[in-house]
């Protein structure tokens, strides 16, 4: 019997992927055990000459189903990080006033669209290479305006990683900015800032990469570079009218308009860290444990960073405030980016803890000085970016690093880490301000970047878009004719 089932399954080996086809519409669910263990028969490589011989695993095969897993991985995974968009959507828009509410969404489309178009022609052939185009340790050089196919699952990673690194910028200068400098801006950030820098982190043959710099889900390369850009452009733009008392300079509230928008955009934007912090690393060689690492990492952070800073404003102010609640736990997740994957579960919540101090501080440092912060992206992506780089130096496991980066010599102590992180992120910085910084004076040199002040006070959904994002006239004559019908 045993003899018969050998020759059954090496002649269902040979013929493996046409069987696996032919069967996959009848299947039952009983076959599936079946199934699982024929489709790990088929990584295995058989002795023609002798069947019955205890079988090999089958490289070429295996390398094949790697390849599918890694590639399927990193797609869904960007869906998820696409899904973000949705989520800052509605987090910006509740955390603007009412009448820019309009503005906020439409630049978000806008600008995501102009992003993939730029990325697609100009972006991904500056940061990224196939191993067939030249490239250097400051940038690579492929084909512009095409891609190969088998660059098509990273393009649609990379591309979502840059367009929420323009988000991010435009969530800093809202509420006084005009469109145009929205364009200018994400044509820019997607065609040359975020490319270099993602060049130099995450490619090969990147120097940072080649020096040791760790960014796990874009700590350095999308947060920090996105916080940077938002922080020129709000030190030059200036604050919004009437955020600070023009005799004291005490900050006034400028309250936002709808809580519950950023509320269920938060809920969004937890559910989409999970696809932005694995998607670069695929599936094969048990790096599944390195994701799943990253999602508990990510986790504690968040939540951790989020209570603590409940606790503080409580503590300090008797209120229960939502807004730091939902920056807070964003705080966290940004400040795990860099290292969720490579640290222990418990170095999280040291992590988390730092990340809400860091982010109260920053966020009082920037009022104290008149940065008009709406969305507080800066005091979030900025300043807890940072922190989120340097903890990886001082926490990371250099046993995990080295599953993910087999090619290089990552470092040996805390010192060395912390030394290398720090290196990275101030490479980043230094990039990230000199092109922001020319960019935003050319803009404002030629009177594009900041809208009159009647549009500012008036808004920009009845100057720009058509009208309020609310129609309240509707809703009061719907609210009264309920009452008429009911009295």
């Amino acid at each position: 019997m045993k003899r018969l089932f050998d020759m059954h399954r090496y002649y269902i080996q040979k013929n493996q992927v046409k069987y696996i086809i032919n069967h996959l519409n009848n299947i039952e669910n009983h076959q599936i055990y079946l199934l699982i263990s024929l489709a790990m028969d088929a990584t295995m490589q058989y002795n023609d000459d002798d069947p019955l011989s205890d079988p090999k695993p089958n490289p070429n095969v295996i390398k094949k189903y790697n390849s599918i897993m890694d590639s399927n991985w990193v797609l869904r995974s960007s869906y998820l990080v696409l899904l973000m968009q949705a989520g800052f959507s509605l987090l910006e828009s509740g955390m603007v006033r009412a009448k820019n509410t309009k503005n906020i969404l439409v630049k978000n489309l806008i600008t995501t669209a102009l992003g993939a178009i730029i990325f697609f022609g100009i972006g991904y052939s500056l940061s990224f290479d196939s191993g067939k185009s030249y490239s250097n340790p400051l940038i690579a050089c492929c084909s512009f305006f095409s891609l190969e196919e088998g660059d098509y699952y990273v393009w649609v990673s990379k591309w979502a990683f840059s367009s929420i690194a323009c988000t991010i910028i435009n969530g800093s200068v809202s509420e006084r900015t005009k469109i145009v400098a929205y364009l200018i801006l994400n044509t820019v950030v997607p065609g040359i800032i975020y490319p270099l820098a993602a060049h130099w982190i995450w490619n090969e043959g990147g120097w940072l990469y080649q020096l040791g710099v760790v960014d796990y889900g874009g700590g350095i390369a999308v947060h920090v570079l996105g916080g940077t850009i938002g922080l020129v452009g709000t030190m030059l733009l200036g604050p919004r009218l009437g955020k600070f008392d023009p005799e004291t300079g005490k900050p006034l509230v400028l309250s936002e308009h709808n809580i519950v928008l950023s509320s269920i955009g938060t809920l969004f934007l937890w559910f989409s860290w999970y696809g932005q912090h694995p998607v670069l690393y695929g599936m094969d060689l048990n790096k599944s444990r390195i994701a799943s690492r990253g999602a508990i990492n990510t986790t504690l952070s968040g939540s951790i960073s989020m209570v603590t800073s409940f606790v503080i404003t409580v503590v300090s102010t008797k209120r229960y405030d939502l807004k730091i609640c939902i920056n807070g736990l964003l705080a966290g997740f940004v400040a795990s980016s860099a290292s969720a994957g490579f640290i222990e579960p418990y170095y999280s919540i040291i992590v988390g803890v730092v990340s809400s101090f860091i982010f109260i501080g920053f966020s009082k440092l920037l009022l104290r000085y008149q940065i008009d912060d709406p969305c507080q992206s800066t005091s979030v992506h900025f300043a807890c970016g940072i922190w989120g780089a340097v903890s990886c130096g001082l926490f990371s496991d250099s046993s995990l690093l080295d599953e993910v980066y087999k090619n290089r010599e990552n470092h040996q102590s805390i010192i060395e880490g912390v030394f290398i992180q720090l290196i990275g992120v101030s490479a980043t910085i230094i990039w990230c301000t000199i092109l922001a910084y020319v960019v935003f004076k050319i803009l404002k040199k030629y009177s594009l970047l900041r809208v009159d002040s009647d549009i500012e006070l008036t808004g920009f959904d009845n100057a720009h878009h058509g009208g309020a994002a609310y129609n309240y006239r509707s809703y009061k004559n719907n609210s009264n004719s309920n009452s008429n019908s009911h009295s």
